[in-house]
């Protein structure tokens, strides 16, 4: 029975290691960052100036207290460098460690947090009216990183105890999608999620999303997590979705948005609240759609001195700014030429919001010019296209292989014509000429 006991707590033992080597054999960055704080007027409470510092991160999961020995830049105030423990991991994903010797490195910010209760209505049932809770007595900090190549946002809220700089991350607002590209009529899902240490009650918190665009916006979403209510009240209508199961089960606050249209592009905040602590994330969501290219005529036909006016239509992209050019390759093996000459009309906009646009080149082409082939190139963020139609100047070559079957054709029904003429007039003739026989 002793055997049998101490194989369970072995193999208790293994897999309680298993669930924690991902977090114990994490490489969590060390990562430069700016610290910015506002600066106070002497004339009044209004900030007159920002002033930033150089500091630097050092994360670990906790499990693994070896932080990364990569030493801080020289210059760099003992002060402004913090010792960060993030018990979930989000600080040590991948996107945040760039290669060494990379140019490119995550972007890192962090400010001076006050904790404070969030006065909008779903957030009421976090705070009490009572005193703060004890715990908020320490130093915050507010950390905003953007990882490499667009792949993760991540905001943090850190704690430290007073006069030190050892934190810990209390809280994780986090998306994958912090710039996302879609074409029209799609369903696209927006990529928010947090994390919170696992000691904390998962059920207080609240959820709000809000788009802004050009300075305006409105708010989309809004739940109560504690009592489980959305307040519907406050939401503009939109044709939305924030799966619930998964954002207790989980943490999962991801917004499904569906049928894109031209006016859902622009900025989405992810916001979390906490008891007297709030994180968020932006998201862009961009609306890029291909033009589409038609060029008429085509087949395109001219006559040697007369002029032909060629046509390219191109239709149906978004955003606004698109390239047209036009280039002309002759059939006796010259090199291609751009033309220059081209006459573009406005921009016009459909109903749904996308644009349109035409330019036209005339040609008076002579024999010479047969088989010249024109294209018309178009530049555009969602695609780049050609599209090429081969002049045919009549009588360039000599009669054609159409230009028999045609005139066989007239010869035909010519000949048919005139027996048919005949037969007319001899069947008239036939009655008197059978008289005369008589």
């Amino acid at each position: 029975m002793s055997e049998f006991s101490t194989i369970y707590k072995l193999s208790l033992l293994a897999c309680f290691a298993a669930l924690l080597a991902p977090l114990c054999l994490a490489r969590c960055p060390a990562l430069e960052c700016w610290y910015v704080e506002e600066k106070s007027s002497r004339a009044g409470s209004f900030p007159s100036a920002m002033s930033q510092e150089k500091s630097f991160l050092y994360i670990s999961t906790g499990f693994n207290l070896a932080y990364n020995t990569q030493n801080p830049p020289v210059g760099i105030n003992p002060n402004r460098v913090y010792r960060i423990v993030d018990s979930t991991g989000t600080l040590c994903s991948s996107a945040l460690q760039p290669v060494d010797g990379a140019v490119e490195k995550p972007e890192c910010e962090i400010n001076p947090f006050t904790p404070h209760p969030a006065m909008v209505d779903w957030t009421l049932s976090l705070t009490s009216p009572d005193t703060s809770p004890a715990y908020l007595t320490a130093d915050w900090l507010s950390s905003s990183i953007q990882g490499l190549k667009n792949k993760l946002a991540v905001s943090s809220i850190l704690r430290l105890p007073v006069g030190t700089t050892e934190a810990t991350a209390v809280m994780n607002v986090y998306s994958h999608t912090p710039v996302l590209q879609t074409k029209l009529k799609q369903d696209v899902l927006l990529d928010c999620g947090f994390t919170l240490p696992q000691e904390e009650e998962n059920s207080e918190f609240s959820l709000e999303w809000r788009y802004q665009y050009r300075g305006e916006g409105r708010l989309l979403f809004a739940y109560d997590a504690k009592f489980d209510k959305l307040h519907e009240k406050y939401i503009t209508k939109d044709d939305v979705e924030v799966d619930i199961t998964n954002l207790h089960g989980s943490g999962n606050a991801s917004l499904l948005i569906k049928n894109v249209s031209i006016r859902h592009g622009g900025t989405y905040i992810c916001t979390i609240y906490r008891p007297y602590l709030l994180a968020q994330v932006a998201m862009e969501l961009e609306i890029i759609e291909p033009p589409h290219l038609a060029l008429l005529p085509s087949p395109f036909w001219a006559a040697p001195g007369h002029e032909a006016v060629l046509t390219c239509e191109v239709s149906g992209y978004y955003p606004l700014d698109v390239e047209i050019k036009w280039m002309a390759k002759p059939a006796n093996g010259e090199p291609a030429e751009f033309l220059t000459e081209a006459q573009l009309s406005g921009h016009r906009q459909s109903i749904e919001g996308t644009f349109s646009q035409t330019s036209s080149i005339r040609i008076i082409p002579e024999t010479q010019d047969h088989l010249t082939q024109y294209s018309c190139l178009i530049t555009h963020l969602g695609a780049s296209s050609k599209k090429s139609v081969v002049l045919q100047v009549a009588g360039a070559s000599g009669p054609s292989i159409e230009d028999a079957v045609g005139m066989f054709i007239v010869a035909f029904i010519s000949y048919g014509l005139l027996k048919l003429i005949y037969w007319v007039f001899s069947a008239k003739a036939s009655p008197e000429d059978d008289k005369k026989d008589k």
